[in-house]
């Protein structure tokens, strides 16, 4: 492109907005972002992302091997920052600072996700980068803050992807933006259950349909396919975690017995019978370090509970309270757990202990 000359005009008004020149575009290097100057952003806007990046003890080689960056806007729309080291290698244990324009001014809300995505090629001479932290800040007209953080991930090859769903308060005071719906494929045929035993960590719980467990999980950057993990149950499972690298679900067995599946950290361990009978899907909560607290309907159609102690199992303990379908429970603190149930009127009943 030898040069490229942009005017408005409009009500009598013509003026030479901007201008620039020459530029070559390849496959490799395929926008050109133009400021545009006395185009002024409205109060409370952004049009800038500082990106900081911390290279640990494996360098970002550069000239081929590089980092790409995709920003995502609510409603769809994405921008694209190609080869943001601009091909220059990232030595270890250096920090790097990319600043990048936006399209556009917006809100701080309408940045909905960031993308790194790296040109590794994988083989033999393949690059890989750790990573050791990154920080994504957004300035504009009285705007100055932090959108994003993330610490450690190494990129090789095989491992290019990096997801930073951007999680703020829009400027009405409502919860961060929604994204999705995201179709994460399956066939299965009960509501899922999902726990988290750290950052960035999600591991989802159904039946498919042959009636056992399955399993999926996302590690900070990339969905895992479905896993059978056996048992065949009624209704939907539940699950919990009370530490790092530890996950405990919950079923009811064939036979209306609890049924129970825990990972220890390297293998999944059960199933294990801990009796009943029972006459609902079980909820569970964790109010510390190897605590687990079991809800689920009796035969007699009241709430009750089983929990793990650390050492051992209760026996089951009736609560009371008649209801509908199956309850759930979660737990906020140390000594507090919350029950929740459909009321035979219809009305939300909420139990409580802590």
């Amino acid at each position: 492109m030898k040069s490229l000359t942009v005017h408005a005009s409009g009500g009598g008004f013509h003026r030479e907005v901007v201008s620039v020149g020459p530029k070559r575009f390849t496959g490799e290097d395929k926008t050109l972002l133009i400021p545009i100057n006395g185009v002024s952003t409205p109060p409370g806007h952004i049009d800038k992302l500082w990106f900081t990046f911390q290279t640990g003890d494996d360098d970002l080689r550069g000239v081929n091997d590089n980092v790409n960056i995709l920003i995502h806007y609510r409603g769809g729309q994405t921008q694209s920052v190609e080869n943001a080291n601009n091909g220059h290698r990232w030595p270890d244990n250096t920090t790097h600072q990319v600043e990048v324009g936006l399209n556009g001014a917006v809100l701080p809300s309408d940045i909905v996700q960031i993308d790194l995505r790296t040109t590794f090629t994988g083989g033999m001479g393949g690059d890989n980068w750790n990573m050791d932290s990154l920080s994504v800040r957004a300035t504009g007209n009285g705007v100055d803050k932090v959108l994003v953080t993330h610490g450690f991930k190494r990129f090789t090859g095989d491992d290019k992807f990096l997801a930073l769903p951007v999680v703020i308060a829009n400027e009405e005071g409502h919860d961060a933006v929604w994204l999705g719906w995201q179709d994460l494929g399956g066939t299965i045929k009960a509501p899922p259950a999902v726990a988290s035993w750290a950052a960035h960590r999600l591991d989802v719980f159904s039946a498919g349909m042959d009636g056992k467990l399955n399993h999926k999980w996302w590690d900070g950057s990339t969905w895992h396919n479905w896993e059978t993990l056996g048992g065949v149950f009624k209704g939907a499972p539940a699950a919990v975690s009370w530490g790092p690298n530890r996950i405990d679900v919950f079923v009811r067995g064939m036979d209306d017995h609890l049924g129970h599946l825990w990972w220890n950290g390297s293998q999944w361990n059960g199933w294990e019978d801990l009796g009943g009978p029972i006459s609902s899907a079980p909820a569970v909560a964790s109010w510390g370090t190897n605590r687990l607290d079991v809800f689920a309907a009796g035969s007699d159609g009241h709430l009750h509970r089983k929990w793990w102690n650390g050492s051992k199992w209760s026996d089951w303990d009736r609560i009371g309270g008649v209801f509908h379908d199956n309850p759930a429970a979660v737990s906020w603190g140390p000594n507090r757990i919350d029950v929740f149930v459909h009321g035979m009127d219809d009305h939300l009943g909420h139990l409580w202990c802590g």
